[in-house]
């Protein structure tokens, strides 16, 4: 059967462990991982232990074996029931733990926190039975031994700890249906926890709002990736430190592209950066009429 033609098509597995039965259903990012690695590898969690099966071209389970749930490969995408668990890559987590389970897109994040694959069930336990009394009410729940709080807006629920609640409610109301994208709440977040401008300005309202939809905003090269390398000493001798930053964006092939990249994935290339100074260095280059701002 030709890869293209088991988009769609479903796997049934049952846990040799506890006798789950899981339903996938083929996409097509598992045939490009088919076409690169030859197996697409996926991972199912069942509480305390995850089903890892590998399986190929023709839909044709080429293994499966029990892992430890909060020991899964980093290479595998795991689910729990129809959500997609993201696991990894880890973000830098200092001060603060977040999580957040999209339910419109059934997403579950939880890169930005100390949780892990084992944690998920109790999680969404939770949030089931919960749901209602945490909509724009920020609620406290214990998970595995340490304290969160939790709030649901816009059919995203924040999981946190060590932010103050007057940061969140400043931050929900910018989280739009249908438009929202979870890498850029936790560094909408991160952003508002971290930034020395006071929360009450205009300035901070609008750059907090510029990083919640930082996967929206769009730059763009006007002049060409050479006239921005040949400002590379003055634009550093002002923010040194974000002398990595540039260089990674100036070999971003998107840039230059008629659609430029995302700010998300600007700030991606280093989220420790602080944004402030990303953002004036932007600003900057906007300008001296180098890049542009698109959206």
């Amino acid at each position: 059967m030709p890869e293209k033609q088991i988009v769609h098509t479903t796997i049934t597995v049952k846990c040799p462990k506890c006798e789950r039965t899981n339903v996938y259903t083929i996409s097509e990012e598992d045939i490009k991982e088919i076409t690169e690695l030859g197996v697409a590898r996926i991972g199912f969690l069942h509480g305390d232990h995850a089903l890892i099966i590998n399986f190929d071209s023709t839909g044709f389970i080429r293994g499966a074996y029990i892992v430890a749930s909060d020991n899964i490969p980093s290479d595998i995408r795991v689910f729990y029931d129809t959500y997609r668990v993201l696991l990894s890559p880890r973000f830098l987590i200092k001060d603060f733990e977040v999580a957040l389970i999209d339910l419109e897109n059934k997403i579950i994040d939880l890169r930005a926190s100390k949780l892990s694959g084992k944690d998920v069930s109790l999680i969404m336990e939770y949030v089931n039975t919960y749901r209602n009394l945490i909509k724009d009410s920020i609620k406290r729940v214990g998970v595995s031994g340490r304290n969160y709080f939790a709030v649901e807006h816009s059919n995203v629920v924040i999981l946190y700890n060590n932010i103050p609640s007057s940061i969140i409610k400043v931050c929900l109301p910018l989280i739009m249906v249908e438009k929202h994208d979870l890498s850029s709440i936790y560094l909408a977040l991160k952003y508002a926890v971290s930034s020395s401008i006071d929360k009450d300005t205009p300035t901070f309202k609008e750059r907090l709002n510029m990083v919640m939809n930082a996967h929206r905003i769009r730059i763009k090269a006007k002049k060409g990736i050479n006239a921005i390398r040949f400002a590379r000493a003055s634009i550093l001798a002002l923010w040194p430190q974000l002398t990595n930053v540039f260089d990674m964006i100036m070999s971003d092939p998107n840039i230059k592209g008629p659609e430029g990249t995302t700010l998300l994935n600007l700030i991606m290339k280093d989220p420790s950066i602080c944004f402030d100074d990303l953002y004036e260095m932007l600003k900057e280059l906007s300008k001296r009429d180098l890049i542009e701002f698109l959206g």
